[in-house]
């Protein structure tokens, strides 16, 4: 008697809420499906975890993560497909695998998400939508969700939709994000220079700047160079290639910067090379779980890059450290990796109890 009182409790202020939201688009059936949710799995509309849309229950990603939070999930992973991912044309498709138990061997969820079934609001993040999807995905399979999330679906046609202002480049009133992103689709499937594009689109529209063109030159603009493009594309890239001067001029200082400082390298190449090492080390190593960790990763890429410049082979460095640890710590001078060759000459072999000694890795 007392569960059913507590229940009825819980449920009334969701339900008034819910009136109180959505007025008369919310019917009665509609309510009952609120108090079984309501009852069942805990569903809250003051949170936000459901929404009604055409009238239907949805389901958000916030909710369904309060729920795993509720049946206490021990973990989610999620990876992307990449046979089905195409970055040039905003295709991203994610598989998502929910734990429910140390023991659980999963629950998998798929999403894929592209330009045309997301909406314009999200425009441009199609990679994080599909993962979203995944999830959701995963996650309704995982605790027998049978309501659909609002995540997984495409743009709903609604009256009452607010979007910003948008302009004919994408920052002013009228429709503007529809043509900005036909702008980028189409440099992303022809593999346009967008720095060239817009020198081009300025010089079309006749204007200072893109920001000063009017929407119907920039779509005159865009209806143009998606014809140019299907058509003849090298004809395209030529037209392009004569805007490439106005780039240069207005990138001449830092082009140039090496015929003013003397001992400037034409290209970053040497930095973009050291940092790529440490990157594929935190990958391969499935990155670091503690702070400690992370600091010692960074000390031996340290030590493996100083090898590399002073000409020493790292994996035989680290091990002759390790068999004369007694010496080095005496005196680490002569033990750095453009000397220690010399020093190892001198120094007498270790005996075989103390080699390698603590060699496993750091805890």
């Amino acid at each position: 008697m007392r569960r059913a009182k507590k229940v009825t409790r819980s449920v009334l202020p969701e339900i008034r809420l819910a009136e109180r939201h959505w007025g008369e688009s919310i019917s009665g059936s509609l309510l009952e499906q609120l108090k079984e949710l309501v009852k069942t799995i805990g569903i809250s509309v003051a949170a936000g975890d459901i929404q009604l849309l055409d009238g239907r229950w949805y389901v958000t990603h916030a909710g369904l993560l309060r729920l795993a939070r509720r049946k206490r999930c021990v973990g989610i992973e999620t990876a992307a497909i990449s046979e089905f991912c195409d970055r040039i044309n905003g295709h991203y498709a994610f598989k998502a695998t929910v734990f429910t138990s140390r023991t659980c061997k999963g629950f998998v969820g798929y999403g894929d998400a592209e330009p045309s079934n997301v909406s314009s609001l999200v425009r441009g993040a199609e990679m994080r939508v599909a993962e979203t999807r995944a999830v959701n995905r995963a996650l309704r399979k995982a605790y027998g969700i049978g309501l659909c999330s609002v995540e997984e679906i495409g743009t709903l046609p609604s009256p009452v939709e607010k979007r910003p202002p948008q302009s004919a480049n994408g920052n002013g009133n009228g429709t503007g994000p529809k043509v900005r992103d036909r702008l980028c689709q189409i440099i992303r499937q022809h593999k346009l220079d967008p720095e060239l594009v817009k020198a081009y689109a300025v010089d079309f529209c006749g204007t200072k700047t893109l920001r000063d063109a009017s929407r119907e030159q920039v779509e005159n603009f865009v209806q143009q160079l998606a014809d140019w493009a299907e058509k003849d594309r090298n004809a395209l890239l030529c037209q392009l290639n004569s805007y490439s001067h106005t780039y240069m001029q207005n990138h001449w200082d830092k082009l140039t910067l090496f015929l003013r400082q003397p001992g400037a390298p034409l290209d970053n190449n040497l930095c973009e090379r050291a940092l790529k090492k440490a990157i594929l080390h935190r990958k391969n190593a499935l990155f670091y779980r503690t702070l400690n960790g992370a600091q010692v990763g960074d000390l031996f890429m340290s030590l493996i890059h100083t090898c590399e410049l002073s000409g020493a082979n790292p994996f035989d460095y680290l091990t002759e450290l390790q068999r004369h640890s007694v010496d080095l710590t005496r005196n680490a001078s002569e033990w750095m990796p453009w000397n220690y060759g010399k020093t190892l000459q001198l120094a007498p072999t270790p005996p075989p109890s103390t080699a390698l000694a603590g060699a496993g890795p750091p805890g």
